[in-house]
């Protein structure tokens, strides 16, 4: 077949194929997209090839996604219904899924590829030795995001940790030392990432007329005001602030001069 010759098969078409072979690097478009074409043939928009009786496979198949929407589980593309199936192709080219999705190979049975799901979701591994904590989680992974949660009570506002990780072999490594004040703190993975942070809540302790206010985000910034009285003046506290893995911290000596003072997180 010459370049003059290729044909196209629009969205939900179909092309019969007189000859029993199909072969010599065809190339198939998954998807929406614009018009294009390779050598061989092009099928665009999970359109699909039918041949006569049996169907002979050779050569280099390419398949290549056009979007807009990204490949999920459960997508099929009947590339090649037929009778019956004879020989392979040599090399099979498919366009790259997200974690957790494989392709499935049905070519030799009904003439489809496939998505499917191929694993389960990967699981962190939680260890204190001494007074460190260390979360870790596979590499294999990496579209994941770490968050972490102080408080489990709905709604939960769970946090993207994005400082403190580290790359050990084939894992990911959060290390964060253990601290008194927090009484509990929890992490799982999330995916997708979120964009922007969610609220977050403020914790504060006195203890030994210590002030500790802590809050579980390094994308906020704290504020203070001495007064609610409208117009209220909050003010940035920039110095004094600490970082223990996920966790941030504010301490002030307790000063019975001050009668009242309030805080509050800002974003951005």
């Amino acid at each position: 077949m010459t370049a003059a010759q290729i044909p196209f098969v629009n969205y939900g078409g179909t092309f019969h194929v007189h000859a029993s072979t199909v072969a010599n690097a065809q190339t198939f478009f998954v998807g929406n997209g614009t018009d294009s074409f390779a050598n061989g043939l092009t099928i665009r928009s999970n359109a699909s090839l039918i041949g006569n009786g049996a169907l002979t496979y050779g050569g280099t198949l390419t398949v290549i996604s056009l979007g807009p929407d990204a490949l999920a589980a459960g997508d099929r593309f009947p590339l090649f219904p037929a009778n019956n199936y004879g020989g392979s192709f040599s090399t099979i080219i498919l366009p790259p899924l997200a974690f957790a999705l494989d392709w499935t190979n049905k070519l030799a049975v009904d003439g489809s590829l496939e998505v499917v799901s191929s694993a389960l979701p990967p699981t962190l591994s939680i260890q204190r030795s001494n007074n460190l904590l260390t979360v870790r989680w596979s590499t294999n992974a990496s579209n994941f995001c770490l968050e972490t949660a102080f408080n489990l009570a709905p709604p939960v506002a769970w946090q993207a940790v994005t400082s403190g990780i580290a790359t050990n072999g084939s894992s990911f490594v959060f290390s964060l030392t253990n601290n008194p004040a927090v009484p509990k703190q929890f992490f799982r993975l999330a995916f997708p990432c979120s964009g922007a942070p969610a609220p977050v809540s403020l914790s504060i302790q006195l203890s030994n007329n210590v002030v500790t206010v802590s809050w579980p985000s390094n994308s906020f910034r704290l504020e203070a005001t001495l007064n609610l009285a409208s117009p209220v003046s909050w003010q940035t506290i920039s110095n004094g602030i600490s970082n223990s893995g996920a966790l941030r911290t504010f301490t002030l000596t307790n000063n019975p001069a001050v009668a009242s003072q309030f805080f509050r997180l800002a974003f951005p």
